[in-house]
């Protein structure tokens, strides 16, 4: 009887160390729109990180990832992130929804996870006081300026804007646009109009045709590239400008050949062997390559920057947390060598490292232009 008692607790016993020892070092969580009119935010960066953790993994790092859909909808962050806090246990989360991170901020301080937004930096995220929010990725004032600097290089006197309002962040990027040409050029905004749950984008291209626009600036995602090609069925023949999504395999779609020489302000990462490499692993992984460099590179660097941490944690005395160890390395970062280009975060969370480029598209592929 007491050898039977005294198996059962050493197998129970046994059982509880193994589960310990089965615990990863970190639990990350992955939010941002897999599906809808925003995937192409998502569609890369998610294999990105995949590819980042196996590489972890490859060198003893435990990393365990989950992965929630909130089709760029601030609702649908808000519930999947309380599945990812209060199911999943997560210590970091690498969110892509800008509407969703300024909808939970409140809530990720209060929780103490570690977040990185890996596809905006801008100033607001930057104001945001916790200590625990960072954003690594390329500028949106910056991506918008780029487009303004172009416009006034071109001589245009007049511009229409259409940009999606069904989140902060276009408007964002329409507003810094909007302010460098009122402030550094003379040109004239004939029209400035927000849509969200529209197709059809013909009286707003009417109204910009007969206010003499010489140049229309397209801020949105896939259901915009309705917007080049009605424009172009209208007759206007002008600049069309854009930022990234319009190489979007979806946008593309939809503009049926009506971006062809449109100038685009976007992010491309470093042609290095290092990129190489990685473009390899992820056709790979996926049978492709990716189409929006934007999210890849700079996902995929966070969570190498966060697997450099758990090493350099399991250096120490561990007199704190790995998650509140993990965000102070992240202020630790500076000129970090990445896919994305150097990196460094600053100390109020922000990368200001990363900067946006202006393009042609020709032929659905992106041609650097110097400026």
């Amino acid at each position: 009887m007491r050898t039977s008692i005294f198996l059962t607790l050493f197998f129970q016993l046994t059982i509880n160390v193994s589960c310990v020892l089965a615990e990863p070092n970190l639990k990350i969580g992955f939010l941002g729109p897999l599906t809808g009119n925003a995937a192409i935010l998502g569609a890369d960066a998610l294999p990105a990180i995949q590819i980042a953790i196996e590489e972890e993994k490859e060198i003893g790092t435990d990393i365990e990832l989950f992965i929630e859909d909130d089709q760029y909808l601030a609702a649908k962050s808000i519930a999947a992130y309380k599945k990812l806090t209060q199911i999943d246990n997560i210590d970091a989360l690498v969110l892509l929804t800008y509407g969703g991170l300024f909808a939970l901020k409140d809530a990720i301080e209060r929780d103490k996870i570690l977040m990185i937004d890996t596809l905006d930096c801008d100033q607001e995220i930057a104001k945001i006081e916790a200590r625990n929010i960072f954003c690594l990725s390329k500028g949106t004032e910056d991506l918008g300026e780029v487009i303004a600097k172009a416009v006034i290089k071109r001589n245009l006197s007049k511009v229409s804007f259409i940009y999606f309002d069904g989140d902060p962040f276009m408007g964002t990027v329409a507003n810094s646009t909007k302010s460098y040409l009122l402030a550094n050029g003379s040109v004239n905004i004939v029209a400035y109009d927000g849509y969200s749950n529209s197709s059809d984008f013909k009286s707003m291209l009417l109204k910009a045709k007969k206010a003499g626009s010489e140049g229309y600036i397209f801020y949105g995602y896939d259901d915009l590239g309705t917007g080049p090609y009605q424009a172009r069925n209208l007759g206007i023949k002008d600049t069309f400008f854009g930022v990234n999504t319009f190489s979007s395999p979806g946008f593309q779609k939809t503009a049926k050949g009506a971006t062809e020489g449109a100038l685009i302000s976007t992010y491309l990462a470093p042609r290095t062997i290092r990129y190489e490499n990685f473009i390899i692993a992820f056709k790979k992984k996926m049978g492709r390559e990716p189409n929006f460099e934007v999210s890849t590179f700079p996902s995929y660097d966070s969570i190498k920057i966060l697997g450099d941490g758990i090493r350099a944690y399991n250096q120490t005395q561990k007199d704190k947390s790995l998650r509140e160890f993990l965000v102070e390395y992240m202020y630790s970062i500076k000129e970090y060598d990445g896919l994305s280009g150097s990196i460094t975060i600053d100390s109020d969370g922000a990368t200001r490292s990363l900067k946006n480029s202006l393009f042609s598209l020709k032929q659905g592929k992106l041609e650097a232009l110097k400026e």
